[in-house]
């Protein structure tokens, strides 16, 4: 079995490899787990963070680095909405959320005793700009 390096100095390498999936839109999944990995440096801010799961359309651009700022361009026959993963809904309020142009959204938990859930936007068909702060 092999070792896991687990350590307190990642923050920075975490970010610059999560940049660049965002900069290429490139789908991820962290599938490495092992006992306390969330008192990494990098957990809540570079792993557990939001992040566009399901763009209803074309996903145009999306930035973690302060919040989230995402931008698509939907598809004008689909009624799908837009999913924006949360890992603590309670840590959203209402004035946090910028959608443009404006439509309904609600927040969704992930399943019953979660804190984790989505930002549902319903979609308008057109270019949207999501602002998470």
């Amino acid at each position: 079995m092999g070792r896991i390096l687990s350590g307190k100095s990642y923050l920075q390498s975490a970010r610059h490899q999560i940049g660049l999936i965002e900069k290429y839109k490139l789908g991820h999944t962290y599938w490495c787990w092992w006992k306390d990995i969330e008192t990494q440096d990098y957990f809540s801010s570079v792993i557990s963070r939001p992040y566009p799961q399901v763009v209803n359309g074309q996903l145009l651009s999306y930035s973690s680095t302060d919040g989230l700022t995402c931008q698509w361009k939907e598809d004008k026959t689909s009624p799908a909405p837009t999913l924006i993963f949360l890992p603590d809904l309670k840590a959203v309020s209402p004035q946090q959320i910028r959608i443009t142009p404006e439509s309904s959204w609600e927040l969704i938990p992930l399943e019953k005793g979660s804190k984790a859930g989505f930002l549902s936007i319903t979609p308008t068909g057109t270019v949207r700009s999501l602002q998470l702060k």
